[in-house]
């Protein structure tokens, strides 16, 4: 369910951008404290975390994936039922030997695709600074819409 519900947002966050929208990286973890993050902006008490909600939570992505927002690097993490917990968060997976490489994306994709490997990861998503919108489950790349399809 969270994997679909990550596919909406994504899709969501795409057709809802600024134009000084600098991309965005999700993971959604049912284990959040396994995952090997970081932050790299100290959070302040304007943010109120947990935000819970697709409608809430998009509100939030679309503030914060502006240029000029502080939070609007890294990776930010998203747990059961739909709440974003942690912004800004730098995610440093492990290479996953074998794992089909694209070199034609940049370090957010690249994570993205081994991050969503990882155990307790339920998806990761991104959409790129170009608009690019991708979900990885286990390792394999879909176009969110093509995810809901299916």
């Amino acid at each position: 369910m969270m994997d679909r519900e990550l596919a909406k947002l994504l899709r969501l966050i795409s057709q809802n951008k600024s134009p000084e929208f600098s991309g965005v990286g999700i993971i959604a973890t049912d284990r959040p404290n396994d995952l090997p993050i970081t932050p790299l902006r100290k959070e302040d008490s304007s943010l109120k975390l947990p935000i819970t909600g697709l409608e809430e939570c998009l509100k939030i992505f679309l503030k914060i994936s502006d240029v000029r927002n502080r939070y609007h690097d890294g990776f930010h993490v998203l747990v059961p039922p739909f709440s974003l917990i942690a912004v800004s968060q730098f995610f440093s997976t492990p290479i996953v030997p074998g794992a089909i490489e694209d070199y034609t994306h940049g370090s957010r994709f690249r994570t993205a695709l081994y991050g969503s490997k990882l155990p307790g990861v339920v998806a990761v998503g991104v959409v790129s600074q170009q608009y690019e919108t991708s979900i990885f489950v286990d390792g394999r790349r879909f176009n969110p819409e093509d995810y809901l399809k299916g």
